[in-house]
């Protein structure tokens, strides 16, 4: 009867090791179309309808400048003088006139350089959405990562308990199984199959994003180059790099733009204390008597105590409203230095969890199911013990992966902090 117990068991251990490597050979997936995370950024960038209705905005603010130096338009007029209701025509006159107006050198020069500041705006506007795009895509990509490393394990874990439930039903049949056993695999079976599900799910859904990201087919399939997607900002320098946030983020190079425009803007308004002159000819027409004409020459005088008022209220308001948005700039640079200290404390805590489970907790409990294992082997231990020492080793890789994903997380908001692409 050992004899015959010896022999059983090894083939036991057999199948269960036979079942390992056909793991390997079920986790091979069919070839797919792959795109690196660049070539997602590059397509969110060109086709993306966001970020292209920004060329048109350009190009429109870009023709405001080309007519900002315009000459208001010209007047024409026609007046009937010393002629009564009854319109009894006689020795009278008819007025035509024409009259244009010339705004001083200055204002005009004040007009067009805001107007181009408007245009560069809505270029910072465009890199401020485009960095928002790539964050988003940046955080699905590696959301869609960190999923299929959960499918991988949760399919090794599959074939691993139905491997084992086929080898306790086996011994059951022989008098040597435990039933109760057998259950609670089934139901680990049925809970790790639903966990399968919920995750091939999630790659669906966050293939969809990225496609809407992309501006493609929301139903495009492609798979994922998974090379050098960690990058080790550990080494970097808090001040330093907050020292180069001004010229990095489009966010804050916008707010500059604003505080220029708001300034040019106030310059042009200024240019209301210049004068503005016109100038009109007048063709007078007399009925039985010879024709005359006028020229007359007038000049705005905007100094008026009871005119300028208007504006210099108004270059004042600009006055307080630049001062504001240069608090407000100083508090966005603020809160990017604020940002940027604790995503590199929590990319730090992050690495140190990785390294730990990676070099310490999972090879230990990978060391507890291999001694579990030998024991059962042995018949000196039993598969529930196993599949227990499994589990533990499964969650400590699910763990594992866990915070590798909240590392890329942190990572991704790192870059979209410093607008590293």
């Amino acid at each position: 009867m050992k004899t015959i117990t010896n022999h059983k068991k090894p083939t036991a251990l057999n199948v269960l090791f036979l079942a390992l490597i056909f793991i390997g050979i079920f986790s091979v997936t069919a070839s797919a179309q792959v795109l690196p995370l660049d070539s997602v950024l590059y397509r969110v960038e060109n086709n993306n309808p966001a970020i292209l209705s920004y060329i048109n905005k350009i190009n429109a603010a870009d023709e405001l400048v080309n007519g900002a130096r315009a000459l208001p338009p010209p007047k024409a007029g026609v007046m009937l003088d010393e002629n009564p209701y009854a319109l009894e025509f006689g020795p009278k006159v008819i007025d035509f006139s024409v009259s244009q107006s010339f705004p001083s050198v200055r204002q005009l020069n004040a007009k067009e350089n805001y107007l181009k500041s408007r245009s560069y705006i809505s270029i910072k506007e465009s890199e401020q959405l485009k960095n928002q795009f790539f964050s988003q895509a940046k955080i699905k990509y590696f959301e869609r990562y960190v999923a299929e490393k959960r499918i991988k394990v949760l399919e090794e874990n599959i074939s691993l308990m139905k491997s084992m439930i086929e080898i306790s039903e086996n011994q059951m049949a022989s008098g040597m199984g435990d039933l109760g056993s057998i259950y609670r695999m089934k139901a680990r079976l049925v809970k790790t199959e639903t966990m399968l599900a919920e995750e091939q799910n999630m790659v669906k859904e966050i293939t969809v994003e990225l496609n809407y990201l992309m501006g493609t087919d929301l139903n495009q399939t492609f798979s994922l180059d998974t090379n050098n997607l960690l990058k080790d900002y550990r080494t970097l320098n808090v001040l330093e790099q907050g020292n180069q946030l001004e010229i990095n983020r489009s966010d804050i190079q916008k707010m500059n733009s604003e505080i220029t425009s708001m300034k040019l803007n106030r310059e042009m308004v200024s240019t209301m204390s210049k004068p503005e002159f016109e100038v009109t000819a007048k063709h007078m027409a007399r009925i039985g008597q010879p024709d005359m004409f006028a020229l007359e020459a007038m000049v705005m005088i905007p100094i008026a105590p009871w005119s300028s008022k208007g504006y210099k209220s108004e270059v004042k308001s600009m006055g307080l409203a630049i001062e504001a948005m240069e608090q407000d700039k100083q508090a966005m640079l603020n809160m990017a230095n604020k940002m940027l200290s604790m995503l590199l404390i929590e990319m730090n805590s992050n690495y140190l969890k990785a390294d730990n489970y990676s070099t310490k907790v999972i090879p230990t409990y990978k060391k507890s199911f291999e001694a579990n294992l030998l024991a059962y082997s042995q018949n000196t231990g039993d598969m529930m013990n196993v599949i227990l020492a499994w589990d533990d080793l499964l969650m400590a890789q699910m763990e594992y992966i866990n915070i590798q994903g909240e590392l890329l997380k942190t990572q991704a908001e790192y870059e979209r902090e410093m607008q590293i692409r």
